[in-house]
């Protein structure tokens, strides 16, 4: 429920820590039930969490407590307690869920329509034990720590976006990797996109392979001349998934993907050689 913190001084020195809806309102009704004048006050921006933080106050100052929310400690003290907490203003975003065999993958959309997903999940569908230490591996700016709201619950955790989901996944030699990774192209990102909370990638994401009608016109775009780089290789075929996605074609693998490399290197190094 939406409240408010409010701190107030009593003439007589003793300081309340309570919440409340209508704060102002609250803080006169405080005055004439006591018969006490306040002659200080502060209120706090409206905030989801006012129960939490009222209590973790309250707990705070318990050796101080008088009676019921009046505490005997300076007016100056519990306003800057209380600034030290995390006012929740927004709605914690919303999960989308999706059941991988008998795991789940936690998923949320950005305001840019963008996929993030739940770093534990995909460790635990990986069999990755320390999603902490991958962590320090990933790409910072494409990490963020999120509350997200469940049906009875709300929990903060890591998110990763594209990029750094795709690294987790490539990073994995286990045969549930390829599972994984079929499931999520083939699943995950078709059914967040019909939902339209997940937008195409736009042509110069794809490096303006999307455009191409046939993939031979495709992996002719994608020639690279260094065919040992896998780093390189990686990203080509990430965006041929999304050309796949784009097409609504089925995705081949990427070792598939390479040798068709292979042979556009091997043309282009016969006519080379005329």
């Amino acid at each position: 429920m939406l409240s408010h913190i409010y701190i107030v001084k009593a003439k007589g020195g003793l300081i309340k820590i309570g919440r409340s809806a209508c704060p102002k309102r609250r803080i006169t009704e405080i005055a004439k039930a006591t018969g006490t004048k306040v002659v200080k006050q502060h209120i706090f921006p409206l905030c989801l969490n006012a129960v939490k933080i009222e209590r973790c106050l309250h707990k705070h100052f318990a050796e101080y407590r008088q009676q019921g929310e009046w505490f005997d400690i300076s007016f100056d003290t519990a306003v800057k307690e209380a600034k030290k907490q995390e006012f929740q203003t927004e709605e914690p975003s919303k999960a989308i869920i999706f059941e991988f065999e008998s795991n789940q993958l936690r998923t949320m959309v950005d305001e840019n329509g963008e996929p993030w997903f739940c770093l534990k999940d995909a460790c635990d569908i990986l069999k990755i034990g320390n999603p902490s230490q991958l962590l320090k591996r990933l790409n910072k700016s494409g990490v963020i720590s999120n509350e997200v709201a469940f049906e009875r619950s709300v929990a903060r955790l890591n998110f990763i976006n594209e990029p750094n989901f795709y690294r987790v996944i490539f990073g994995s030699r286990k045969k549930e990797a390829v599972i994984f990774q079929d499931w999520v192209f083939e699943k995950v990102l078709p059914s967040i996109r019909k939902t339209g909370q997940y937008s195409i990638p736009t042509n110069q994401q794809l490096k303006g392979k999307v455009e191409q009608k046939t993939f031979e016109n495709f992996i002719n775009d994608c020639f690279i001349p260094d065919s040992t780089n896998k780093e390189r290789a990686r990203d080509i075929y990430l965006v041929y998934q999304g050309w796949c996605l784009y097409n609504k074609c089925e995705a081949r693998t990427i070792q598939w993907v390479g040798m068709q490399l292979r042979k556009v290197i091997l043309k282009v190094n016969v006519h080379r050689m005329e």
